[in-house]
């Protein structure tokens, strides 16, 4: 509890290039001086603390950091993500963006920040992951991930407090020297980060309130987060790069499957491997539906396959269902983004289902749900936001067939039911 030598403690830590040790040895002591005599640190250890978190401190002349003027590497390097696909099938062009990205980051020694959006299945984790791992070679002091559930099966997004908890721990912060806030937390995370270069995915992102003590802050970082909705917010503070990624190509899609499935089965059946492709809506999840089904009976012909694929437009998606893991049930995929939606975009949303078609004008949807346009034009907006339709002109929308299949789906179920008048009495 002597706070002068705690302080000298700090500096010689911090001049060793142990910066989160530094940071520990303040929380424990100001935690035993509240604990035990009831009183605050002083200004002047608190000032050390503070000149730490933002890399000021000024070391006594002559004493050198370990490093030889460089800056420290953590003595922890977290290597957090997943596994990635074997092969990322397509998105070549996204991946050279998110690495220009990263290079201008480097040179300027800014912070990068990119946003993966799309569709519900379209492949952002999967895209994500496998960017992350072509990068993390750029960033020597690791890698942090995290799944914030913001479209999660059954489950609530993640507090930011929880993640930083995680996050801290990950870079040697002892449990007990983790500040009780959430700003307090967000602080020493960014002070954490502010001389090492690191690469921060966080997927699933519920909005941009839930990112903004997440993202690291030194410069030379990076952080890539993916969500179904539209983060205008962040791309405007943080000057993001916003990337939306579609459906497959239908070159890319028999890639996909061909990768899965081997290439001379698929060459053997080129027109079922095309229906396959229809039905699944050209989406990554869908088509990876289909290929673990496949791989499990290598003796059928994947035209029987296709037969299976191509029910009648009002239970498609049933042949999409995965009972055992609804991270693969494509309609259960889509519903968490059709559930986030208000009373009145969800109600358009099941009226353009009624009448679905591929593309559609802002005036036929204010036809279909008996609207003003100028009301349903202000709604659209919201349904674009989710991902689940797409403006591909001034006026002028499309969405997936899938997505589509889903919309006639939930019409069905809105209606009510007309009594059977033959069981009168």
């Amino acid at each position: 509890m002597r706070e002068r030598v705690c302080g000298l403690l700090m500096t010689a830590l911090y001049g060793a290039g142990r910066q989160s040790e530094a940071l520990t040895t303040y929380h424990t002591t100001s935690h035993l001086l509240r604990q035990r005599l009831g009183v605050n640190p002083s200004p002047e250890l608190r000032q050390v603390h503070e000149r730490i978190l933002s890399g000021r401190l000024q070391l006594p002349q002559g004493v050198g950091r370990e490093t030889g003027g460089r800056r420290p590497v953590s003595p922890q390097a977290p290597a957090q993500l997943p596994a990635a696909l074997p092969s990322l099938v397509g998105r070549e062009r996204e991946q050279e963006q998110v690495e220009r990205l990263a290079d201008e980051a480097e040179a300027s020694s800014s912070v990068a920040v990119c946003v993966v959006g799309g569709m519900a299945g379209v492949g952002k984790t999967a895209f994500a992951t496998a960017t992350a791992h072509r990068l993390a070679e750029r960033f020597p002091d690791g890698q942090l991930f995290a799944d914030l559930q913001g479209a999660g099966p059954g489950a609530e997004p993640r507090n930011p407090a929880g993640v930083l908890v995680d996050f801290l721990q990950s870079l040697g912060v002892r449990s007990e020297a983790i500040p009780e806030t959430t700003q307090a937390r967000a602080l020493m995370f960014r002070g954490l980060l502010g001389k090492r270069r690191m690469l921060v995915v966080l997927d699933n992102a519920w909005n941009t309130d839930q990112l903004k003590d997440l993202l690291p802050g030194g410069p030379g970082s990076m952080a890539i987060v993916t969500s179904r909705m539209q983060l205008h917010a962040l791309v405007a503070a943080y000057q993001a790069l916003p990337l939306t990624l579609l459906p497959l190509s239908q070159d890319d899609a028999r890639s996909f499957l061909a990768r899965r499935l081997g290439a001379s089965r698929t060459a053997a059946e080129p027109e079922a491997v095309d229906r396959i492709i229809r039905c699944a809506g050209r989406l990554p999840l869908a088509l990876a539906n289909v290929a673990a089904r496949a791989a499990y009976r290598p003796q059928m012909r994947l035209t029987s396959l296709a037969d299976e694929y191509a029910p009648s437009e009002h239970d498609i998606l049933d042949a999409f269902t995965s009972e055992e893991d609804p991270v693969l049930d494509v309609r259960a995929s889509i519903a968490r983004s059709y559930h986030q939606l208000d009373s009145e975009a969800a109600s358009l949303f099941r009226a353009l289902g009624a009448r679905p078609s591929d593309m559609f004008a802002a005036s036929d949807a204010a036809d279909t749900a008996a609207q003003p346009e100028q009301r349903v034009r202000q709604t659209l907006p919201r349904l674009i936001h989710a991902h689940l339709i797409s403006e591909v002109g001034p006026g002028r929308y499309s969405w997936n067939r899938l997505v589509a299949a889903f919309a006639a789906e939930q019409a069905r179920l809105s209606r009510p039911e007309v009594p059977d008048q033959s069981r009168r009495t």
